[in-house]
């Protein structure tokens, strides 16, 4: 049965935070999937529309998350090849 009764100020505060962390975990996971499959050059065309700001912040925040020396095993195994 529908509460028809007006919701508090911290119910509604709840539920916004409730739809906020849902919308945050559904762009994530977006962003991961076209990350891993999208062909690089719409990464990069996408990476060039975004202002300098937000692309500085997005550089440091995955250099932060990132074993950078696994990253660099990457490249030195790619260039041997």
């Amino acid at each position: 049965m529908l509460d028809h009764r007006p919701a508090t100020d911290h119910e509604a505060a709840e539920r916004a935070r409730a739809w906020l962390d849902g919308r945050h975990a559904r762009e994530r996971e977006l962003v991961v999937l076209l990350l891993r499959h999208a062909p690089e050059a719409d990464v990069a065309r996408a990476l060039d529309r975004l202002p300098d700001a937000e692309l500085h912040d997005l550089a440091c925040q995955l250099a932060e998350a990132t074993d950078l020396r696994q990253v660099a095993r990457g490249i030195l195994g790619d260039l041997d090849r």
